[in-house]
């Protein structure tokens, strides 16, 4: 029942329990709807997909935090600029301003390709690109790219200028580290493999740190393979073995 004198706000709604809670829940929703704020945020098309983030992981964060709805337009469309927000008006503020300090990060995002030596690009992803991931993590998100075997030196880093300048010392300095560090393989019969190994590798380490640090690499135990790999600074190799 609607109310009939002006200024009473007051509906009345009879019937059912259930049917009653029902008409109260979809009645609260038309009003939220009526009081709902729209607004359009125009963003450079290109710049979208990172607003979205990976998985959507941005919209649902600013979403989760604001409670509104997020309408980009479709990834085809190219030309079309508006962001929609809906929700109440202080909460589509909220979203508005978390979008606008993520654009501001975009606008300040630059590219910077580094040469570093093909030869060193394995030691940066292997184990999955552990040691890469981190680095990523380290310097505020930076995007580190190494280009595919064969395809050449450089590195595209992307991201802040103050990250990317970040990435690209530690970089360096890592592939400094590299070279400053020789491998060698030296065959050891197997037969003898356990000798070293045994007691907890008590020879192995002994051997390392008489030589400052060196790292020794046997094979696995039972292996047929007689590759011994040590690596170190160039001025601790020739010794024990």
């Amino acid at each position: 029942k609607l109310p009939t004198v002006k200024g009473d706000n007051t509906i009345v709604i009879k019937g059912p329990e259930d049917d009653v809670d029902n008409a109260i829940t979809q009645i609260q929703t038309m009003v939220d709807e009526v009081h709902n704020s729209v607004i359009d945020l125009k963003v450079k098309p290109e710049f979208h997909k990172y607003l979205i983030g990976k998985k959507r992981a941005n919209v649902k964060r600013i979403r989760d935090l604001t409670n509104t709805r997020i309408i980009f337009p479709p990834e085809t469309d190219s030309t079309n600029e508006n962001i929609t927000i809906v929700g109440k008006k202080e909460n589509v503020d909220k979203a508005k301003a978390e979008f606008e300090v993520m654009i501001t990060d975009i606008s300040n995002v630059i590219e910077e390709r580094v040469e570093i030596n093909e030869k060193y690009h394995k030691s940066f992803v292997a184990k999955r690109g552990e040691f890469l991931h981190k680095l990523e993590e380290e310097c505020g998100g930076v995007k580190i790219s190494f280009p595919k075997p064969g395809a050449g030196d450089k590195v595209v880093l992307k991201g802040s200028k103050a990250n990317v300048a970040l990435a690209k010392q530690r970089l360096l300095e890592h592939v400094k580290v590299l070279e400053n560090t020789i491998q060698v393989e030296v065959n050891v019969d197997p037969k003898y493999h356990r000798h070293f190994v045994a007691r907890r590798g008590e020879i192995i380490n002994r051997i390392t740190n008489d030589c400052n640090g060196v790292s020794i690499t046997f094979p696995i135990i039972a292996s047929s393979n007689s590759a011994v790999i040590i690596k170190c600074d160039k001025i601790n190799v020739g010794g024990e073995i």
